[in-house]
């Protein structure tokens, strides 16, 4: 039986959702593509819903061990929206993306499709996403390269982070 409150109920402490709290865990692929897919059949308005630190369904997969790229595409298609959401810390999901070792340029290209200027958001401490791509142990070429194509001026900028 479905219930049909799944997806709307909310802890009243962090403001989770049924959607944080099963893709910011380090569940199995398995056990997050099955529930992820029964309760955006039941609830897909659970997608756009911010928790209290400003985080959505979306930002939520980039906290786990192990990116899941099939389940981050589907959220992204289904509240493309979400790619411009800024959380509390200041960052939009394409930050959270390519700070990560294991980040993919396929995910990388999904949120600047859905959120064109991400490439040109800035974080509080003045960084572009570029910045984030290039200062990792073993930066992601492709990914660099996706950034510099859509917004080539980052590679120029000084960012808040840089000795004077």
């Amino acid at each position: 039986m479905k219930d049909p409150f799944a997806g709307r109920l909310k802890d009243p402490s962090t403001g989770n959702n049924a959607f944080h709290l099963l893709l910011g865990n380090d569940y199995s692929s398995e056990f997050i593509s099955t529930v992820f897919y029964l309760l955006k059949d039941i609830c897909p308005e659970g997608l756009r819903v911010g928790n209290k630190d400003g985080c959505y369904p979306l930002h939520m997969c980039f906290y786990r061990t192990e990116l899941i790229e099939e389940i981050i595409l589907k959220v992204i298609q289904e509240y493309p929206m979400a790619a411009s959401k800024v959380d509390n810390y200041g960052l939009i999901p394409l930050f959270l993306c390519v700070m990560r070792e294991d980040s993919s340029v396929n995910i990388c290209k999904a949120l600047c499709k859905a959120y064109p200027d991400g490439p040109k958001t800035m974080n509080l401490s003045h960084s572009y996403p570029l910045h984030f791509a290039a200062k990792k142990r073993r930066p992601n070429v492709d990914i660099i390269r996706t950034l510099i194509r859509r917004f080539p001026s980052a590679a120029s900028h000084v960012n808040g982070n840089l000795p004077t």
